[in-house]
């Protein structure tokens, strides 16, 4: 009959497993540069005239996709969510400047027919989505660890 452990033998139990969980989701830095290649290139896409914007908006999507496999399949987990403050701050800061480039391209290209700003927003995309969900990741894999990272 298996004994049940002790509390300190639980705890430390819990950390390793954190910890371990840490290491699995630590960012990569070419998964991380393809992301954001991908997040700036929708953006960007906005640039081409209709209908081809659509068209050339595909093959990003694509990637998006495809990449979030690979790193769901390599982790074996997907986080969704954090539940350190730092990370949640985080992600609250890349999600509305990210809405707000939405807002710019929307607007721009939609409604005042510019393309350039797409180019920009881009950029601005791929920039954020890569230092953004490093901060993001790094945030989450010190709270795993207890903040020995």
């Amino acid at each position: 009959m298996m004994q049940d452990p002790g509390p300190q033998e639980a705890l430390d139990s819990v950390h390793r497993v954190r910890a371990a969980l840490g290491e699995r989701i630590k960012p990569h830095l070419g998964w991380e540069l393809a992301q954001a290649v991908a997040c700036g290139g929708i953006f960007a896409a906005f640039a081409v005239p209709t209908p081809w914007g659509s068209l050339a908006m595909v093959p990003f999507v694509l990637a998006t996709t495809w990449l979030t496999v690979l790193y769901r399949r390599r982790a074996g987990v997907w986080i969704s969510t954090a539940a350190c403050a730092r990370a949640r701050l985080i992600g609250l800061a890349f999600g509305l400047s990210m809405g707000a480039l939405v807002l710019v391209v929307l607007l721009t290209s939609l409604l005042l027919d510019l393309r350039w700003p797409a180019l920009v927003a881009g950029v601005l995309a791929a920039l954020i989505t890569f230092f953004g969900r490093r901060a993001w990741l790094r945030a989450i894999v010190e709270d795993l660890s207890g903040g020995q990272e």
